[in-house]
């Protein structure tokens, strides 16, 4: 991927709190790649209707030893989880079904990074100092 099209891609998922479903263009001289970068983020995306059912996945998460740290009111949630081959953790935030319950995936450090700060942020820094 080129430079300009990562640096358009970072700022378009950006601009979109990382809501991959909220994806939109911006008018300008990028707005025809923009448009093609949304094109092929959602021709990837799992469609809500075949995605993984709650109980399987989260069956799954146990296995793995992945950590749930924040729920929001609305069902979004966060895990701490562990590569398995590289033994990196990450963030997983799974959204709630009614949003697609899509998954993303942050390394720890992006995620503290991010701003504005929100709840999930503070819980994950509680589950780190043993609160």
């Amino acid at each position: 991927m080129s430079d300009l099209k990562q640096s358009l891609l970072h700022r378009l998922l950006k601009r979109a709190g990382y809501a991959t479903l909220d994806l939109k263009p911006e008018a300008g001289s990028n707005r025809l790649v923009e448009v093609a970068l949304i094109a092929q983020i959602r021709s990837g995306m799992i469609a809500p209707d075949e995605y993984p059912q709650p109980a399987a996945t989260r069956t799954a998460l146990n296995q793995n030893n992945d950590v749930e740290f924040y729920t929001s009111s609305n069902g979004d949630r966060w895990f701490l989880c562990g590569h398995e081959r590289t033994d990196q953790g990450f963030v997983l935030h799974r959204s709630n079904p009614a949003s697609g319950g899509h998954e993303m995936r942050t390394s720890i450090g992006s995620f503290l990074a991010m701003a504005p700060k929100g709840p999930e942020h503070e819980a994950l820094l509680a589950l780190f100092k043993g609160s």
